[in-house]
């Protein structure tokens, strides 16, 4: 793996996603007419490309029911890809001698413009709905998850200095109830 990340929570959609359901769609059909656009009138074709990686991610996620580890990469590409894109659009909007929308310049100029706002926005919207669609996941998840003893993770360890069995639940209480022996047990699993 290029970066570690944890792992995105496994399990069904819930109650909270199955009703954005329809944004993420929304979100989904405005990136992809967006895309082609900007490969077709802006002629990005680099950009589009990348974007339409992201945006296959997203599709997938969709058609698999809301399926949270592609919904976690699609806003991935989302966010990097809106934060290039809104540089891109500061850029144009900026170096540019007209205005961002001009009824004296030409209709290319205009659609273009439109281009590259709309570009950012559904990027950066689609990243903050991944965000939401994660939380529900990981708020909906069981008391534990994947950080369970046996299960590897934060608390994997805790059961072995501390005699604490229950995984980063329990050592979160720990440190809260008693923080110097909480401490002692992490300079104890250094020793391991």
């Amino acid at each position: 793996m290029l970066i570690p990340m944890p792992s995105p929570p496994m399990g069904p959609p819930t109650d909270y996603v199955m009703r954005r359901r329809w944004l993420m769609l929304a979100i989904l059909i405005v990136q992809t007419v967006s895309c082609l656009l900007r490969m077709v009138i802006i002629l990005d074709i680099l950009g589009g490309f990348i974007m339409g990686i992201g945006i296959a991610f997203g599709w997938y996620a969709y058609k698999q029911g809301m399926e949270i580890q592609f919904i976690c990469s699609w806003g991935m590409m989302c966010l990097i890809n809106g934060a290039f894109d809104l540089v891109r659009f500061i850029d144009h909007w900026v170096k540019s001698p007209l205005p961002l929308f001009s009824s004296t310049a030409p209709g290319s100029y205009n659609a273009a413009s439109a281009i590259l706002l709309v570009s950012p926005l559904s990027a950066l919207a689609g990243s903050w709905l991944a965000w939401y669609i994660y939380k529900s996941y990981s708020d909906d998840a069981p008391a534990g998850g994947d950080w369970g003893a046996g299960g590897g993770g934060w608390g994997a360890g805790a059961a072995t200095a501390g005699g604490n069995s229950s995984g980063r639940g329990s050592l979160v209480a720990e440190v809260a109830s008693s923080p110097s022996r909480a401490a002692a047990n992490v300079w104890a699993l250094d020793d391991v």
